[in-house]
C-alpha cells in the first residue's frame, strides 16, 4: 500500500477557526488518505507562521520528499502548506521532481497551467492577508498611543504597575523602593551591576522574574530606563526583517530604534520614580565603569563556549594573565558572577585546547568511530519503543486531568474539606510535575535519534574531508570540525569529559 505523510500547521496557539485547527486539519487529511488508499507514514504538525519556509516539521517532510520514502503528501489547504506562492510552488516542485503526489483536502490541484494560476492566485491572497494583519496591528497600536495610551504590549517595567483601563501605568511602591536603592548604590556608593546583583540576592529580594538570583543584564536594562523619570514616548521599536533568521520562529525577529522625530511623548503614562538629574548621574557612572573595564581580547580561542562546569553546571569563561598564560576558568570562581563560589579548577587554556584537539583529530582520522558510536546510540532505543513510552505518558497525564477535574467537582459539592483537597491535590501535581519531566526527555530522545540519522551520512563525509588536509587546518578549521561534531568539554574534578558525536570512552584525564 503506498505511504502518505500528513502536514498540518496553524499560525497561533489558540487558532480555533473551523477547519483551521490541528485536530481537524488531520482528521480530514486523514480520511482523504483512506479514500484514496494511502497508508499514513508520519504526521507533522506544528504552530508555525506559514511565511517561511525554515519550519521545524516543513523540514523533516521536505527531506522525506527528497529521500522518496513516501508516495504522497496530504494537507488540507495550500494556505496550511505556504502562504508565499513562491515558496508553494517550490515544495510542488519538490514533489513532482521525486515522483511525490501533493494532495489537498479542499481542492483537487494539478500541474496544469490553471492549477498552477489557481495554486498562485490563492497563496497570494493569503499573503495580502497577512500583511493586512500586520497593518492593522501597527495601526491599532499607532491610534492607542496617539490617545495617551501605552501599548498593551511591552508595559511591564519593574517598579510600576499597568492599568489596562487607562492605558497608564502606576507606582508599585514597594519595588519602586529597590529601583531607588540600585540607583543609590550605582551613583553613591560606585557598585558595578555584578556587585549590585549580589547584595540583591543576599538580602534575599526577588528579581522581576520573581527568582532568587539576579543578573546584570537585568539590572543593566533597569538603569538605563529613562521611564522612570516619568518620560515615555511610544512607538519607539520597529521590526525589521533580520538577516540572519534561520531557525528562529519569526522572520521579523530584530527591533531598531525609529528616528526621534517619530517618537510619541506620553505626557502622563508613566509616574516618576527618580528625577531626571539622577538618571544622568547614573549613565555617567556607567559610562565611567565601562571606560575602565579590562578590553576584550582580540584572540580567538577554540573553546570558546564549549567547556561547562561539571559541578555547577556554569560556562567556563577564559582569563588571560599578565605573564601570557590564558586560563578555563568557572565563571562561578567570581564573587561579582554569583553569590554562591564553585571551587571547580582552572586549567590552562593551551594545554587543554590542544588535548581535545588531540582526542578529535584522533575521531576525524578513524569516522568509523562517530559511525559506531552513531548506531551505538540507535540500537540502545528504538523510535518505536520511545514512542509506546511517549504515548504510555501521555495517556496517565489525560487521566490525571480527569482526577484533577473530579475533585475540583467534590469540592465544589461539599464532599471534600480544605486539607483534603490540598493534600490530594499537591499529590497529583507531584505526579504530574514528574511525567511531564519524562515526556519532555522522551521527545528529545526521539528528536535527538532522528538528527542522528540525518546527520550520519554527512558527518561521514565530512570525516572523509578532513582527514584528508587535517594537518594543514588552522583555528577556523578546527573550531568548525569541533562544531560539527557538536563538541563540548565537561570539567569534573577528576577529569574531563567530552559529549557529542565522540565514542563516550573518549575521556580526557587531568592535565
Amino acid at each position: 500500500m503506498p505511504e502518505a505523510d500528513l502536514y498540518c500547521r496553524v499560525s497561533t496557539h489558540n487558532q480555533k477557526e473551523e477547519g483551521s485547527s490541528l485536530e481537524s486539519q488531520a482528521k480530514s487529511c486523514s480520511e482523504l488518505a483512506r479514500v484514496r488508499g494511502f497508508q499514513i507514514a508520519q504526521v507533522h504538525s506544528e504552530d508555525w507562521p506559514g511565511t517561511t519556509l525554515d519550519r521545524p516539521q516543513l523540514r523533516i517532510l521536505r527531506d522525506r520528499i527528497r529521500k522518496g520514502v513516501i508516495q504522497a503528501v496530504i494537507c488540507h489547504a495550500t494556505d496550511r502548506l505556504a502562504r508565499d506562492p513562491i515558496h508553494l510552488a517550490i515544495v510542488a516542485e519538490e514533489c513532482e521532481k521525486h515522483g511525490v503526489e501533493l494532495v489537498f483536502v479542499t481542492e483537487p490541484l494539478d500541474n496544469s497551467p490553471e492549477g498552477q494560476l489557481i495554486r498562485y492566485v490563492k497563496g497570494f491572497a493569503a499573503k495580502i492577508e497577512h500583511e493586512k494583519i500586520k497593518e492593522r496591528t501597527v495601526r491599532g497600536k499607532r491610534e492607542r498611543v496617539l490617545s495617551g495610551k501605552l501599548p498593551t504590549g511591552g508595559v511591564g517595567l519593574y517598579g510600576y504597575g499597568y492599568d489596562r483601563a487607562s492605558g497608564k501605568r502606576f507606582v508599585n511602591e514597594d519595588e519602586a523602593k529597590i529601583v531607588r536603592l540600585i540607583f543609590h548604590w550605582l551613583i553613591d556608593e560606585d557598585l558595578t551591576l555584578g556587585r549590585i546583583c549580589i547584595r540583591l540576592t543576599d538580602m534575599g529580594i526577588p528579581s522581576p522574574r520573581d527568582t532568587r538570583h539576579w543578573g546584570r543584564s537585568t539590572i543593566g536594562r533597569l538603569v538605563n530606563q529613562q521611564a522612570y523619570t516619568g518620560q515615555t514616548y511610544g512607538l519607539r521599536w520597529e521590526s525589521v526583517e533580520s538577516k540572519t533568521h534561520k531557525g528562529k520562529r519569526y522572520k521579523n525577529n530584530r527591533r531598531e530604534l525609529r528616528d526621534k522625530s517619530e517618537w510619541i511623548e506620553l505626557p502622563d503614562a508613566t509616574p516618576q520614580i527618580i528625577p531626571p538629574e539622577t538618571f544622568l548621574k547614573a549613565q555617567n557612572v556607567l559610562e565611567r565603569h565601562r571606560r575602565l573595564a579590562p578590553r576584550k581580547s582580540k584572540r580567538s580561542y577554540l573553546l570558546s563556549g564549549m567547556v561547562r562546569c561539571g559541578q555547577c553546571g556554569r560556562v567556563y569563561t577564559i582569563s588571560p594573565h599578565q605573564s601570557g598564560n590564558w586560563y578555563y576558568r568557572c565563571s562561578g570562581h567570581s564573587r561579582a558572577m554569583v553569590a554562591e563560589l564553585c571551587h571547580n579548577r582552572t586549567l590552562n587554556g593551551s594545554r587543554l585546547e590542544s588535548q581535545v584537539w588531540d582526542k578529535v583529530k584522533e575521531v576525524l582520522l578513524h569516522p568509523t568511530l562517530i559511525i559506531e558510536e552513531i548506531q551505538r546510540r540507535q540500537n540502545k532505543q528504538s523510535d518505536d519503543s520511545l514512542e509506546e513510552l511517549l504515548s504510555a505518558i501521555e495517556n496517565r497525564l489525560n487521566k490525571l486531568k480527569d482526577q484533577e477535574t473530579r475533585l475540583a467537582k467534590l469540592y465544589v459539592l461539599g464532599e471534600l474539606d480544605d486539607d483534603s483537597i490540598k493534600a490530594a491535590g499537591s499529590s497529583l501535581r507531584q505526579e504530574k510535575k514528574g511525567l511531564e519531566e519524562e515526556a519532555k526527555k522522551l521527545k528529545n530522545e526521539i528528536e535527538s535519534l532522528h538528527h542522528l540519522r540525518l546527520a550520519q551520512e554527512s558527518i561521514q563525509q565530512y570525516c572523509q574531508q578532513a582527514s584528508e588536509r587535517i594537518e594543514e587546518f588552522d583555528q577556523v578549521d578546527k573550531r568548525d570540525a569541533l562544531l560539527a561534531l557538536e563538541l563540548s568539554v565537561i570539567i569534573f574534578p577528576d577529569r574531563i569529559a567530552l559529549r557529542g558525536l565522540v565514542p563516550s570512552g573518549f575521556v580526557s584525564q587531568p592535565s
